[in-house]
């Protein structure tokens, strides 16, 4: 007869487990036995198996099995005894070894990016938001009457989802843009209405006096009224001199006559 041969489990994490809570979140822990034990008796190893079976056959092989007996008469029935007092609780027995780990899982399927979110739509305020029980984790919405809007979106925290707030989207600031074209030249404005008469000095013929209330400029009459005082007035007294006279309250005084070479 052919013994069946044990061998020992090899693992690339021992003692590694994983759990799966009840939103089948997974997490992996790493168990170490720490149960303060003072004999760690025999442990279970191929190698304990495989030197108990050479022990179990060695025995039946200098084992030496008699003929078989005759089958014997059956006996009388027993007398029916009374029961027997309920023993005493036995003392806990020792720490058994520990166990065999058992085979690594298969790998799961890549998560999405923890990062990533869909935009839904728009709400005017958060009190606006739909129920976080009914919605779909990484759902957002953009929320706010106007621009920039801020971004909430659903997230996992624990047990339960709620809303979190992502912040404003924005990108960032574009480069400066070229050089517009010149524009067309504009129509030509309607002519402004004429202006009153500031301080200068006017060009005249000899064809004002003084005291009088009025004067002769360059074939234009003007009233006191409208030449203010200290305005100069330029006759050309003859070919080769300018006469300049200064515009008063009471009529004009008379500065100098002024000769000029061509």
């Amino acid at each position: 007869m052919e013994i069946m041969k044990f061998t020992n489990r090899k693992a690339t994490n021992p003692g590694r487990v994983k759990l799966t809570d009840e939103n089948g979140v997974v997490k992996t822990y790493t168990m170490v036995l720490d149960d303060g034990a003072t004999e760690q008796g025999t442990p279970l190893t191929a190698e304990t198996f495989n030197r108990f079976a050479a022990d179990v056959m060695d025995g039946i092989a200098n084992c030496i099995v008699g003929p078989k007996g005759d089958k014997g008469e059956k006996g009388d029935k027993g007398d029916v005894g009374s029961k027997g007092d309920k023993g005493d609780k036995g003392d806990q027995g020792n720490t058994g070894p520990r166990g065999l780990q058992g085979e690594k899982g298969e790998k799961g399927n890549p998560g999405a990016n923890g990062n990533s979110f869909t935009v839904t739509g728009t709400v005017s305020s958060v009190e606006e938001l739909p129920s976080a029980a009914e919605t779909e984790l990484g759902t957002a919405y953009f929320v706010g009457e106007q621009a920039p809007r801020a971004i909430y979106a659903l997230v996992q925290g624990g047990a339960s989802a709620f809303w979190q707030n992502q912040g404003v989207l924005s990108g960032p600031q574009g480069d400066k843009g070229d050089k517009g074209e010149k524009g067309d030249k504009g129509d030509r404005g309607p002519k402004g209405d004429k202006g009153e008469s500031g301080s200068g000095f006017y060009i005249s013929t000899e064809a004002f006096s003084t005291g009088v209330d009025r004067y002769d400029v360059s074939s234009v009459s003007y009233t006191k009224d409208e030449l203010a005082p200290g305005d100069l007035i330029l006759s050309v007294a003859n070919r080769n001199a300018v006469r300049v006279r200064s515009v008063t309250a009471d009529g004009f005084t008379f500065i100098g006559e002024f000769a000029f070479k061509f």
